[in-house]
């Protein structure tokens, strides 16, 4: 007489595994941007779209001549929007605010008293900790400095002093990553070499990136609608936007200037306002750019990060607002996950490595591992077969990855001793990668083998299964 068993063995993995069966699409994201009103209300806004550059909304309104330079210098976060204005009341004080993404909750961080300064704000820009930007004492000595601040406006700190007429253009298009600060500069010695220079985030250690750039000039470069001179530092390169005859390339390099290349170049006269507002994701470069074929339309546009697949994102029709596009920032959601590609957990949507990473080693070892322990324990458990033969064992099987091990006699195909709890199952393979998909309708498992383990992955848990409820 056969005698059946019923004995399942769980374990949760120590780690996450990617599906890499499931197609995965573009982390979500947003583009921000202020404009105004060309109706006769002169209201400005910021206002924001998806990626695609679909569902625009206004996040954030300025009633007509409420504040000067709304919206100058827009950076977004993952959870706010810091912008600088200006009192237009007659005080003539400064401020760096911010608002939640959704524009609510508007709060003075920073509040620089009328002509305390020159250029307050400007370049500004937001890292995880701190706040920096670019102005110019206004007691006579001319001196330039870039200055940080904690998130909440505390604690102002002089990083970095350039003394009076030293440089044109200091601090230009800063930029500030995880490590460095980045600026743009132009000698002041007759030679009107450019440069793009780099320093410690104390400030300390400058030193010269790439020299002798010819920038191409940024039409929007009055205080409140962006730098002189555009060009964007990513976690590996630069880029930038280069004259280079009688047209203009985007241009990018190594951190240290080397491996130059050109990306894209816009023909001398193809479009008006080319590159303006250059920003730079993990997979695509964006900027702004009106149609020189009188029609006046304006533009934002998207590329592959090679300067390939150029796509018009967001049209806007000619003098439809003014300062269209201007401040353009792009970000993308915030997604946790492993961004190494070489990962056995790989998550292509990752935008922030959570140090979940597993190699394929590490993750090989773990599996031969687990099925090595689960066998043992099903050959222990086989040796007292006839002891516990009457027990009729129940189990839970938690929400996520587990193992468990097959110990009835009799094969069965694996849909139909799962069939129901087909909702709560996302896939079930054994140790040569062979699945059952129950989305897909895709059994190439086939049958469960007696004393064999199983991995599956559960929607949610499963409470009191049975494999072999009835035994002889």
């Amino acid at each position: 007489m056969k005698k059946l068993i019923n004995y399942l063995l769980l374990s949760f993995f120590l780690f996450v595994i990617t599906n890499t069966l499931n197609a995965q699409g573009l982390a979500a994201g947003s583009i921000h941007w202020v404009e105004k009103a060309n109706d006769g209300t002169n209201i400005e806004s910021i206002v924001r779209t998806d990626l695609d550059g679909s569902d625009k909304t206004a996040v954030y309104l300025s009633p007509a001549w409420d504040v000067q330079n709304f919206g100058s210098n827009l950076q977004v976060t993952s959870s706010s929007i810091y912008w600088v204005e200006k009192a237009n009341d007659g005080t003539g004080v400064e401020y760096i605010l911010s608002t939640d993404l959704s524009g609510l909750n508007k709060t003075v961080l920073y509040e620089s008293p009328a002509y305390a300064v020159q250029n307050f704000g400007s370049n500004l820009q937001v890292s995880s900790s701190n706040i920096y930007w670019v102005e110019k004492a206004n007691d006579g000595t001319g001196i330039e400095c870039i200055v940080s601040t904690d998130l909440n406006g505390l604690n102002k700190t002089f990083l970095y002093e350039s003394p009076a007429y030293a440089v044109q253009n200091f601090g230009s298009n800063l930029q500030v990553t995880g490590s460095n600060i980045f600026w743009a500069e132009k000698a002041n010695d007759g030679t009107s070499i450019e440069y793009i220079v780099r320093t410690d985030l104390d400030g300390s250690n400058k030193i010269s990136v790439v020299s002798n750039v010819p920038f191409a000039y940024n039409p929007n470069s009055d205080f409140g609608d962006g730098p002189a001179y555009t060009f964007i530092v990513t976690p590996d390169n630069l880029y930038w936007i280069e004259n280079k005859n009688g047209g203009k390339d985007i241009m990018r390099s190594d951190l240290d200037g080397s491996n130059l290349t050109t990306l894209y170049t816009s023909p001398q006269y193809d479009v008006q306002n080319f590159g303006s507002n250059l920003q730079v994701t993990g997979s695509n470069i964006y900027w702004v750019e009106k149609a020189n074929d009188g029609t006046s339309v304006e533009y934002i546009v998207s590329t592959d990060l090679n300067g390939s697949n150029k796509t018009v994102l967001y049209e806007s029709p000619a003098w439809d607002v003014q300062n269209f596009g201007s401040n353009l920032q792009v970000t993308l959601a915030l997604v946790n996950g492993c961004t190494d590609a070489s990962a056995y957990n790989y998550n292509a949507s990752a935008t922030d490595d959570d140090t979940s990473c597993v190699s394929w080693i590490d993750y090989s070892t773990a599996q031969s591992l687990e099925i090595e322990n689960l066998q043992q324990q099903l050959e222990e458990a086989l040796l007292g077969q006839e002891q516990h033969a009457s027990i009729d064992r129940m189990i839970d099987i938690p929400e996520g990855w587990s193992m468990f091990g097959y110990t009835c006699s009799d094969s069965v195909n694996v849909a139909l001793a799962f069939q129901e709890y087909e909702p709560q199952i996302e896939i079930i393979k054994d140790d040569l990668g062979l699945a059952w998909l129950i989305e897909y309708g895709y059994n190439a498992l086939g049958s469960l083998q007696y004393g064999k383990g199983y991995q599956i992955k559960t929607l949610q848990e499963i409470e009191n299964f049975q494999f072999c409820p009835n035994v002889e």
